[in-house]
């Protein structure tokens, strides 16, 4: 079980979902988006309910791992939802240079590096 925690609350929910809340938080952070999102959460009492709340661009989520045992909450297609909007939205990935590319670096004058 993980803590969700945002501007609008803390929310006690599943490992799965709360690490896809993050990850699609993440790719709509990346592309300057924000979308509104509903999870399941275990409340106070212990009973399952929903939560509403805006995840992306400028808004602070935070995801905290629970160390006292629980039974986990698990909503397969709620974590499933999340993680296809997040492949959709896309991520910018990065890769390393290749030879040809690196050899493009020891090309630029010394002296030009320097009066930059």
């Amino acid at each position: 079980m993980k803590l969700i925690t945002s501007r609008a609350g803390s929310y006690l929910t599943g490992t799965e979902i709360a690490d896809a809340v993050m990850r699609y938080g993440l790719a709509l952070a990346r592309k300057q988006e924000l979308d509104l999102i509903e999870i399941p959460f275990v409340s106070n009492d212990g009973s399952v309910r929903r939560a509403q709340f805006t995840i992306g661009w400028q808004v602070e989520t935070a995801s905290i791992s629970r160390v006292e045992p629980s039974d986990e909450l698990l909503e397969a297609d709620t974590a499933q939802l999340l993680n296809a909007k997040a492949d959709q939205v896309g991520v910018i990935t990065a890769r390393p240079f290749s030879a040809e590319e690196l050899a493009d670096f020891a090309t630029v004058q010394v002296d030009y590096v320097e009066s930059c």
